[in-house]
C-alpha cells in the first residue's frame, strides 16, 4: 500500500510537470531577463534585452549595457507573442525591480505592475541621488495586455532628490510601497473620480 501511494504521488508530479511546461514558448535564452512569469493559464509575461543598434538588435555595444528592455506577452492558446512595451533611459541598462499583480481599479481583474529602475549619476545642481524609477501598469483587453495609462500616470516616475539639505524620496520603489498606496484614502478618492 505504501508503494502504491508513492507511485501515485510520482505519477501526479510527472503529470503536473508536463502540464506546467506544455506551453511551447520559443524564447532566445541569451536575450531573456529572468524567467517568464505566469499571469494565468494562457498568458506569460517576460522581458527581452534589445540592443539599440536597430540593424543588429542582438548587439549590445562595447560594454554590454546599451540596450532597451522589451516587455513581451506570450499567449499559449494562440501560440502568439506580443510586444507590449519598451523601456529605455539614457541608453543605460535598466533593471526590473519587481513584477506583481493587483486589482488596482476594482474591476475584478488583476493588473500587471512592473517597477523598473536605472542608475543615475549624482547631480549636485539638480540634487539627484540613487536610482530613477518607473512604475508601469498593464491591464487585459480581451486576451491582450495593454498599458493602463491612467493608473500609470498616477504612480508615474521619479528619483530621490536633495532639496534644501533634505532627502525627498520617490515613494513607489517596491511592490509593498505601491500596494500600500492602493489602500490609501488618496488613491481611492482618485479612483472614484475616474468612475464619475
Amino acid at each position: 500500500m505504501n508503494m502504491m501511494k508513492k507511485l501515485f504521488v510520482l505519477f501526479f508530479l510527472l503529470t503536473a510537470s508536463i502540464c506546467t511546461y506544455s506551453c511551447d514558448m520559443q524564447i532566445k535564452q541569451s536575450l531573456l531577463i529572468d524567467k517568464p512569469l505566469k499571469i494565468d493559464n494562457n498568458n506569460y509575461v517576460y522581458f527581452y534585452k534589445v540592443g539599440l543598434d536597430s540593424v543588429r538588435p542582438e548587439f549590445f555595444g562595447d560594454y554590454g549595457d546599451e540596450f532597451e528592455i522589451n516587455v513581451m506577452q506570450f499567449n499559449c492558446e494562440e501560440n502568439k507573442e506580443n510586444n507590449i512595451d519598451k523601456y529605455g533611459y539614457m541608453a543605460v541598462a535598466g533593471e526590473i525591480k519587481t513584477v506583481f499583480f493587483n486589482d488596482a481599479d476594482s474591476d475584478g481583474k488583476k493588473e500587471v505592475f512592473v517597477i523598473a529602475a536605472w542608475p543615475v549619476n549624482t547631480d549636485p545642481v539638480e540634487g539627484n541621488v540613487g536610482e530613477y524609477y518607473e512604475v508601469h501598469v498593464y491591464s487585459f483587453h480581451g486576451d491582450k495586455l495593454e498599458s493602463n495609462d491612467s493608473l500609470q500616470k498616477y504612480f508615474s516616475f521619479g528619483i530621490d532628490k536633495m532639496k534644501n539639505g533634505k532627502l525627498i524620496k520617490y515613494p513607489y520603489k517596491t511592490a509593498a510601497d505601491v500596494r500600500k498606496e492602493l489602500k490609501s484614502k488618496k488613491y481611492n478618492k482618485w479612483l472614484l473620480s475616474l468612475k464619475k
